[in-house]
């Protein structure tokens, strides 16, 4: 036990703070310099890479507006050719509302045979 207290007290001397010596100080300026040229080389690597996003985001943005003007430009031309549509447009030959009701009442009673087989 009193082996581990001297033990103890030999570490905790041997742990008290001195005042830096010269030496130690130029190597810790010059540790801090070359962690600080480390850290400006980083730099401009995460810019440019930033920027190349930056650039693409750009980019994809000004296509969606392009696209968008493009779209919005169509629905005015359509828009306009269906008010003149009305008057100008060449319909063909339409059926009648006769022909269209005779049409219905033969799919009626096709969908009567055919629901009639099966029961």
């Amino acid at each position: 036990m009193i082996e581990q207290r001297q033990k103890d007290v030999n570490f905790h001397v041997a742990n008290i703070y001195e005042e830096p010596s010269d030496e130690s100080l130029k190597e810790l300026t010059w540790r801090l310099d070359q962690l600080e040229a480390m850290l400006n080389g980083l730099r401009p690597k995460n810019q440019t890479y930033e920027q190349i996003l930056l650039d693409r985001m750009g980019g994809l943005e000004q296509r969606l507006r392009d696209c968008l003007s493009v779209l919005n430009a169509r629905i005015k031309k359509t828009e306009a050719d269906a008010k003149n549509c009305n008057s100008d447009c060449d319909w063909g030959e339409l059926p009648t509302m006769a022909e269209l009701q005779q049409r219905v009442k033969a799919m009626a009673a096709s969908v009567k045979s055919r629901s009639g087989k099966r029961s």
